[in-house]
């Protein structure tokens, strides 16, 4: 869509075959003066990352890991450690962990995007992070994902926290088939936080990314919005206008909806609500580290733990009664013997 558009694209892929049979061999060829397809690992090389970065207007971050919870990652000095940094301790030949790809990733970007101008930072996070943090399905996602949900709201402070304009969308369910355009519209919602039925294509999310790129190129300058107005974190979904269910559910909701994406962004420039939440978000964003991701695992993890060893104690202290219980009936009969 980047593409279609007219936009010179710099793409990062970790296989070129791969990407070019995505993309249509053919399709690479004719856009060759337009995409340039660079091959290299972002996460582990810092300075590759430097040099795609530079020379760009805008970077979409749209990184994801499907790294599963390790039995030793839920120790207790691990799990409830109160430094982010603590991964790299103990993790640091595992680059698929969600703390260097979610967080430290996203540290690397927002540095050499304000050491090279770039102009905006697009980030397609996940909806989770717009649950509390004791919600039973964050809770269960981050117990199976290596606290994917925690690392996902660290890199979403980082770069709402730069000096670059950014745009973090927090999309549905991702799904594959096409949106009936006559009765199901593109919404978007300022508070950035979705119900857990929501749903988009990656067709339409990819809409919406392209969308957000080109609005930074129709920027007069970079300094004339103030950051609340040039910075947006938004939950992203459809809305069946014939759904008697969307309609109760997004009947006050402070979003805006469209038939295609454009119009979508767009419409967030008046939307009186996102500078009320995006400033509620900075003030959030102190208080990071004490988000009790944590304590919602420990407590599915280590209450059933500590039950049990509740009863194995209670069991022992009646086995050692009987086991005492047991030579002394038996020193007592055979006393009982001798005196006879």
């Amino acid at each position: 869509q980047l593409l279609a558009k007219g936009i010179p694209t710099r793409a990062i892929v970790k296989d070129y075959d791969t990407a070019v049979r995505i993309l249509g061999e053919d399709e690479v060829k004719r856009r060759d003066s337009m995409l340039e397809i660079v091959v290299g690992d972002p996460v582990n090389d810092e300075e590759f990352l430097g040099r795609v970065i530079r020379g760009c207007g805008a970077v979409v971050s749209a990184s994801e890991t499907k790294r599963k919870t390790k039995l030793f990652d839920l120790l207790p000095w691990r799990l409830f450690s109160m430094r982010n940094d603590s991964v790299e301790q103990w993790c640091w030949n595992d680059l698929t962990h969600p703390y260097f790809v979610h967080y430290k990733m996203q540290q690397k970007i927002v540095r050499f995007a304000e050491e090279h101008l770039v102009k905006k930072i697009v980030r397609v996070s996940d909806r989770h992070v717009g649950f509390s943090s004791l919600n039973i399905v964050t809770i269960l996602y981050n117990l199976v994902s290596s606290m994917c949900v925690k690392y996902q709201c660290l890199g979403e402070d980082v770069i709402r926290n730069s000096t670059v304009s950014s745009m973090i969308l927090r999309p549905g369910r991702l799904v594959d088939e096409e949106r009936n355009a006559t009765n199901v519209f593109v919404q978007v919602d300022s508070s950035g936080i979705l119900d857990q039925s929501a749903r988009i294509s990656s067709t339409d999310l990819a809409g919406l990314v392209v969308a957000s790129v080109q609005t930074q190129q129709n920027d007069k300058s970079r300094n004339d919005k103030t950051t609340e107005e040039r910075s947006y974190t938004i939950g992203t979904r459809w809305v069946d206008q014939n759904s008697s269910n969307d309609k109760l559910r997004y009947k006050r909701s402070k979003s805006k909806d469209s038939r295609n994406a454009e119009d979508c962004i767009l419409g967030l420039k008046h939307d009186m609500f996102a500078p009320i939440f995006e400033e509620k978000r900075r003030k959030e964003m102190n208080l990071s580290t004490l988000r009790p991701y944590a304590s919602g695992v420990g407590m599915v993890v280590y209450t059933p733990l500590l039950l049990l060893f509740k009863f194995l104690l209670v069991l022992s202290k009646h086995q050692l009664l009987e086991w005492l219980i047991f030579p002394m009936n038996i020193l007592r009969v055979g006393l009982k013997y001798s005196l006879l």
